[in-house]
């Protein structure tokens, strides 16, 4: 979990995903406020390994505090859309990993490639080839790709934001069945019968499972409908696409393939 605000009062709430010891990852357009403008640095701090939302009468992990952080440079939003949906968040110290706070696997890292069969040629045909595999999009490679999208965002059963981690099962859906939501090649949609992501889940991590590894495929990003649990289409920023966007900015912090 990640906010915005004071120490005291964190007025915005989203999600984010450890990949390394001193890089959380999640969605750009979390991070810029209603006028426009992008928070700063210094009233942004990430909660790691929590899955309920804290309150004064517990024992909660301390807050950690952020050096920077970097928003994709294309990143930018139209009618409430955004493309290029993706921003890295640079720890002031290491994340320290227990059995509560983890990594999760990127594609195209050492990772992912022990579990799935890769074309031996170069890092970049070798993305391509996992980004097939990992968001179904590979046509003779295409098969149905399902895993799970988790958040503290509203619920059926409330208003209000959860108070607990709360994750579903969703599936990867044909480009053609996205509609006109879908922006550019840097999204894909998913959804399932009475499962969706919503308001409050934003920057949070969907992944898959694959040979006994969790992989990070997408990005929370955006919804073609105000409501969601109806049925609706999530929009996810996809991950392989933008592993060499990722691989410029944090270099040696992750081991690629």
């Amino acid at each position: 979990m990640a906010g915005h605000g004071s120490a005291e009062r964190r007025v915005q709430r989203w999600g984010g995903s450890i990949i390394s010891q001193r890089w959380v990852l999640t969605a750009a357009h979390v991070l810029q406020g209603a006028d426009g403008d992008f928070y700063d640095r210094k009233t942004i701090t990430v909660l790691a390994g929590v899955i309920k939302r804290p309150t004064e009468a517990q024992t909660v992990p301390p807050a950690l505090e952020i050096e920077n952080y970097i928003v994709h440079s294309d990143y930018k939003t139209e009618v409430g859309v955004p493309s290029f949906d993706i921003a890295l968040l640079r720890m002031k110290e290491d994340i320290v990993f227990d059995h509560k706070r983890r990594p999760v696997c990127l594609p195209c890292t050492v990772g992912v490639s022990e579990v799935l069969p890769l074309p031996s040629q170069n890092w970049t045909s070798r993305c391509h080839h996992q980004d097939m595999v990992l968001t179904g999009l590979g046509g003779a490679d295409y098969r149905a790709v399902s895993g799970f999208v988790s958040g503290w965002g509203l619920t059926e059963k409330s208003p209000w934001a959860s108070e607990d981690l709360v994750h579903g099962a969703i599936s990867v859906q044909p480009r053609e069945l996205c509609g006109a939501a879908l922006v550019n090649e840097g999204v894909f949609c998913a959804n399932s019968v009475g499962v969706d992501a919503c308001k409050g889940d934003s920057g949070g991590p969907f992944v898959i499972k694959r040979n006994g590894r969790w992989i990070q495929i997408g990005i929370v990003s955006y919804g073609s409908s105000y409501w969601c649990m109806n049925g609706t289409m999530g929009f996810y920023t996809s991950l392989p696409k933008f592993m060499p966007w990722i691989r410029e900015q944090v270099g040696t912090d992750l081991v690629y393939t």
